[in-house]
């Protein structure tokens, strides 16, 4: 199935919180950029994130001098290692992957390096913007086949931050079922497992008795308990109180498809 540029399509957020941006389409660019980058990324000394592509040139003809050394991470990115907050690299980084991997021919080579690299960023990052969490979902299939470790932690807790701040977009909520699909494969913790489940849990919104999806099953497992019991659980699955240990449903989900 070709890759298609969800980012081009209108899509909406829900209250009110604006589009998410229109990726430059091939026709959108102009013929030749101001500055050559190793990865032929567009870029212009009038971009808003200029300093930071910048940045991201400098570190991926790095990654492309050392590679062959068998490099450890400090060696790949050197001046990402040393940032005291990298947290502001992560939207151009996260736009520059999914320039490549849309846009640029050979762009799938550059994800071995935005992986580790985003992993990196990522390490000491509580929080993200929306539109962060939309592409690191988008292309959490990728980044997980190449050294992005703590991606299903970091998405998990973004959603999760998110979510207690201002509610998920439907864009959002699809996106994080998108990536629990993903994580259901070996190598993501069992903790963020559960609380991206419990994410999705929470902002899904009960629909009608015949709703088929997980969370449905859950609140009518909630509904069929004894009174007593039920009561506890409603307080937890209300949010006044944290991410609850167990919760009827919750673990089989990881084992659906």
């Amino acid at each position: 199935m070709p890759r298609m540029g969800l980012l081009s399509l209108h899509i909406a957020f829900s209250g009110g919180r604006g589009l998410i941006p229109r990726a430059r389409s091939s026709d959108q660019t102009e013929m030749s950029a101001d500055i050559v980058t190793i990865d032929g990324y567009p870029l212009r000394s009038s971009d808003p994130d200029f300093t930071s592509q910048e940045l991201l040139t400098r570190t991926l003809e790095n990654c492309r001098a050392v590679a062959p050394l068998y490099p450890t991470i400090g060696q790949l990115f050197p001046e990402i290692c040393k940032m005291p907050d990298p947290s502001p690299l992560l939207g151009p980084a996260l736009k520059r992957l999914d320039w490549n991997l849309r846009e640029n021919p050979d762009g799938e080579q550059w994800a071995t390096f935005f992986g580790p690299m985003i992993n990196r960023i990522c390490m000491d990052v509580d929080s993200a913007t929306e539109e962060q969490l939309f592409f690191l979902c988008e292309w959490a299939h990728v980044l997980k086949l190449h050294n992005c470790h703590h991606l299903g932690d970091r998405i998990a807790l973004f959603g999760w931050n998110l979510h207690k701040k201002n509610g998920l977009s439907d864009v959002s909520l699809d996106q994080l079922r998108k990536a629990l699909h993903v994580f259901q494969a070996p190598g993501t913790s069992a903790s963020a497992l559960f609380q991206l489940a419990w994410t999705i849990f929470r902002a899904e919104k009960p629909t009608d008795v015949d709703d088929h999806r997980w969370s449905a099953s859950v609140r009518r497992d909630l509904d069929g308990m004894p009174k007593k019991l039920r009561c506890q659980r409603r307080i937890r699955a209300t949010g006044r109180s944290k991410i609850p240990s167990t919760l009827p449903g919750m673990v089989p989900v990881f084992q659906r498809t």
